[in-house]
Protein backbone atom coordinates (compact mmCIF):
# COMPACT_ATOMS: atom_id res chain seq x y z
CA UNK A 1 0.00 0.00 0.00
CA UNK A 2 1.34 3.24 -0.84
CA UNK A 3 1.29 5.98 1.60
CA UNK A 4 0.34 9.55 1.42
CA UNK A 5 3.93 10.90 1.49
CA UNK A 6 5.27 8.86 -0.89
CA UNK A 7 2.71 11.92 -3.31
CA UNK A 8 4.70 14.24 -0.63
CA UNK A 9 6.79 15.78 -3.86
CA UNK A 10 3.73 15.69 -6.47
CA UNK A 11 1.97 17.93 -4.16
CA UNK A 12 4.62 20.19 -3.15
CA UNK A 13 5.71 20.59 -6.67
CA UNK A 14 2.40 21.31 -7.73
CA UNK A 15 2.23 24.02 -4.94
CA UNK A 16 5.43 25.74 -5.84
CA UNK A 17 4.06 26.36 -9.62
CA UNK A 18 0.75 28.34 -8.56
CA UNK A 19 1.83 31.22 -7.28
CA UNK A 20 4.39 32.17 -10.23
CA UNK A 21 1.66 31.10 -12.72
CA UNK A 22 -0.55 33.19 -11.21
CA UNK A 23 2.01 36.46 -11.04
CA UNK A 24 3.61 36.00 -14.06
CA UNK A 25 2.37 33.89 -15.94
CA UNK A 26 -0.60 33.68 -18.76
CA UNK A 27 -4.22 32.90 -17.67
CA UNK A 28 -4.06 29.53 -18.70
CA UNK A 29 -0.89 28.56 -17.07
CA UNK A 30 -2.43 29.35 -13.50
CA UNK A 31 -5.32 27.21 -14.45
CA UNK A 32 -3.39 24.12 -15.62
CA UNK A 33 -0.78 24.89 -12.39
CA UNK A 34 -4.39 24.60 -9.92
CA UNK A 35 -5.71 21.57 -12.39
CA UNK A 36 -2.23 19.80 -11.66
CA UNK A 37 -2.64 20.36 -7.84
CA UNK A 38 -5.99 18.93 -7.40
CA UNK A 39 -4.65 15.80 -10.09
CA UNK A 40 -1.80 15.57 -7.51
CA UNK A 41 -4.34 15.80 -4.44
CA UNK A 42 -6.47 12.92 -6.29
CA UNK A 43 -3.40 10.69 -6.99
CA UNK A 44 -2.73 10.91 -3.12
CA UNK A 45 -5.98 9.34 -2.61
CA UNK A 46 -7.78 12.44 -1.65
CA UNK A 47 -11.26 12.53 -1.93
CA UNK A 48 -12.59 14.38 -5.10
CA UNK A 49 -14.70 16.79 -3.15
CA UNK A 50 -11.97 17.76 -0.80
CA UNK A 51 -9.67 18.28 -3.08
CA UNK A 52 -11.78 20.73 -5.24
CA UNK A 53 -12.72 22.46 -1.71
CA UNK A 54 -8.68 23.04 -1.19
CA UNK A 55 -7.50 23.99 -4.95
CA UNK A 56 -10.37 26.75 -4.90
CA UNK A 57 -9.35 28.09 -1.33
CA UNK A 58 -5.81 28.13 -2.66
CA UNK A 59 -6.82 29.73 -5.65
CA UNK A 60 -9.06 32.17 -3.86
CA UNK A 61 -6.12 33.26 -1.45
CA UNK A 62 -3.76 33.51 -3.72
CA UNK A 63 -6.07 35.88 -5.65
CA UNK A 64 -7.01 37.89 -2.63
CA UNK A 65 -3.61 38.55 -1.60
CA UNK A 66 -1.90 39.11 -4.21
CA UNK A 67 -3.75 40.82 -7.48
CA UNK A 68 -2.49 44.11 -6.27
CA UNK A 69 0.89 42.91 -6.78
CA UNK A 70 0.00 41.32 -10.08
CA UNK A 71 -0.25 43.98 -12.08
CA UNK A 72 2.63 45.75 -10.72
CA UNK A 73 4.84 42.81 -11.30
CA UNK A 74 7.53 43.59 -14.18
CA UNK A 75 9.22 41.10 -15.86
CA UNK A 76 12.51 42.16 -14.06
CA UNK A 77 10.27 41.13 -10.65
CA UNK A 78 9.18 37.68 -12.07
CA UNK A 79 13.19 36.70 -12.61
CA UNK A 80 14.60 37.65 -9.65
CA UNK A 81 11.49 36.34 -7.75
CA UNK A 82 10.26 33.18 -9.17
CA UNK A 83 13.49 32.36 -11.52
CA UNK A 84 10.99 32.26 -14.87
Amino acid sequence: MTTFSAYANEIDDAMKRVGPAYMCGPEYEYRASLSDLKSALLDAGVPESLAVYAVTGISEWIVKEHSANRKTMTAEDCNRVYDR
